[in-house]
């Protein structure tokens, strides 16, 4: 289907035939997806003037969106999303080794500072962590003995997204600021993986895998249509994103009540409001 936009040629693909994940989950092929998403309050201001402030999961201004995420993603960030996000995925990951020992889980970072930060706290837990980036010229080895079972945790930056299969994967944390839809895929994906072992051993539908993030609208969107497949959009020139057809755009996700829905394919995704970890919070 064509679609004209301004000056600019719009065209959408659909497939002829395809499998969506749904269909996989249902087949017991996959794992479903359980979403739990992270909502604060990003200061934007250094004093207390409330238009300085902004809900992570309400913003609807691009640019106060996409600022609202690189503060959320931060661990020193006031509103300690990122840290929730880092501490509930480590709570989850205990919970499910009660039933699948050998069950390890990623994190996504932004850049390898961020990822070091991150695999710092994890080690300050006492879990074992494997830190996988570009410049690092170990990082197949760690891959490779993450794989084998290695390491409680593989905290990469961006090497995970895609070619990288680990059946044990059953927790993951996306804290980076790519929020398009494909990259998001592919992250959260690594984590519905399963082997012949775990396949005799779970009835279908199969036992979830938990993707946690930071509450970003484009994410939430992202996470209630992850198994659905949708039109290609082609284009030859570039293209506003807040000009393209409703078919080409994500579901913003605005309006999601903080209390668990359940979304068009069944997966559960759940809105956590701010909340400050017991050590951080101010006694009376």
């Amino acid at each position: 289907m064509r679609r004209r936009l301004g000056d600019r040629q719009i065209e959408l693909i659909s497939p002829d035939l395809t499998v969506e994940p749904r269909q996989l989950i249902a087949a017991g092929d996959v794992r479903p997806l359980e979403f739990r998403f992270q909502d604060g309050w990003v200061d934007h201001g250094r004093g207390c003037d409330p238009t300085e402030t902004s809900a992570l999961s309400a913003e609807s201004r691009e640019s106060w969106r996409a600022r609202n995420l690189r503060r959320a993603i931060q661990l020193g960030d006031p509103g300690s999303i990122a840290l929730q996000v880092l501490l509930r995925a480590r709570r989850r990951l205990e919970q499910l080794r009660g039933d699948h020992p050998e069950a390890g889980g990623l994190v996504i970072a932004r850049n390898i500072d961020h990822a070091v930060s991150l695999g710092n706290l994890l080690r300050e837990q006492g879990d074992r962590v494997l830190l996988v980036h570009s410049h690092d010229a170990e990082a197949a080895g760690r891959l490779a003995a993450f794989q084998d079972g290695a390491g409680d945790w593989l905290v990469s930056v961006d090497m995970c997204a895609e070619g990288f299969d680990a059946p044990r994967l059953r927790v993951l944390a996306y804290l980076t600021t790519v929020v398009t839809r494909s990259r998001f895929l592919q992250a959260i994906t690594r984590t519905v993986r399963m082997d012949g072992e775990r396949a005799r051993l779970e009835p279908i539908p199969r036992q979830p895998s938990t993707v946690f993030a930071p509450a970003d609208p484009l994410l939430i969107g992202h996470a209630r249509s992850w198994s659905l497949s949708g039109p290609y959009l082609i284009d030859t020139t570039p293209v506003d994103a807040e000009a393209l057809p409703p078919e080409a755009a994500s579901t913003p996700g605005f309006s999601l009540p903080l209390q668990a829905l359940e979304a068009r394919a069944g997966e559960l995704i759940q809105l956590k409001g701010p909340e400050l970890p017991r050590f951080l919070r101010r006694s009376a």
